[in-house]
């Protein structure tokens, strides 16, 4: 083949690039199998699972670290965990993800501030997003009813819209405990005088969860990861009781 001047000129270019360019392991990076978590103090395995997407990744991550914990119960500050390839490929994971991109803060001027509290409230009174997920969750349970039991329901009683705030990250993070029965569990607000609200969680009228709401959204997502996190030990507890009592 003839090469006219031209192109030996962009052929150079081309090869000085390529040797010039580092070789980036893109394909080892897509195809890695594990992520690392170093825990924080006042860090839970169960918390833990739920910043992965589902309390119920506590287990397969307990299974992947038992090298390093003996008991779920028991971790220590600076302990780097492996999160396994089952947690990293679900479909929870995958959506925490996604939430995390599209959601990340960024600064807003007082005015679009104020167009975006309008925009939200209308859209609320228009949508009733809360209806419709527990509209959804009620359909789910319809779904897997097997004639014996209809499994859990959480219902929505909170009216603010830090109230309101709270319960959308609670139902994001919520899954039952494998194995739990019928269930009803509760989340509702009380308005305090200038203080603002306090949050309730009750499961089968028991009240398992309780704090007061600032209007800062990492705080309410802190207070409903906690929240997710107590209602869930309190379903396991309920789950070990009653396996206890049947083995006897």
């Amino acid at each position: 083949m003839k090469l006219d001047r031209s192109n030996i000129i962009i052929f150079g270019i081309i090869l000085g690039l390529n040797l010039a360019l580092p070789n980036t392991p893109t394909f080892a990076q897509a195809n890695q199998e594990t992520l690392t978590y170093t825990v924080k103090p006042g860090d839970y395995l169960v918390l833990i699972a739920i910043n992965f997407g589902s309390p119920n990744f506590w287990e397969p991550i307990f299974k992947a670290n038992k090298d390093k914990i003996s008991t779920p119960d028991i971790i220590y500050p600076g302990q780097k965990l492996v999160i396994p390839l089952r947690v990293i490929q679900s479909d929870k994971f995958a959506d925490q993800q996604a939430v995390q991109k599209v959601t990340k803060p960024t600064e807003l001027s007082s005015n679009e501030k104020e167009q975006l509290e309008a925009f939200r409230e209308a859209f609320n009174k228009l949508a009733k997003p809360n209806s419709i997920q527990n509209e959804s969750k009620k359909e789910k349970i319809r779904a897997n009813y097997n004639g014996l039991e209809f499994g859990g329901l959480v219902i929505n009683e909170t009216r603010s819209k830090m109230g309101s705030d709270f319960f959308n990250v609670f139902y994001k993070y919520w899954d039952a405990p494998q194995g739990t029965g019928n269930f009803i569990l509760k989340i509702s607000e009380q308005p305090i005088p200038s203080m603002g609200t306090l949050v309730s969680v009750k499961i089968d009228d028991y009240p398992v969860f309780k704090s007061r709401l600032q209007p800062r959204y990492e705080i309410i997502e802190n207070l409903a990861k906690q929240a997710v996190m107590v209602s869930y030990q309190r379903l396991q507890q309920q789950i070990n009781n009653t396996n206890e009592l049947t083995t006897y």
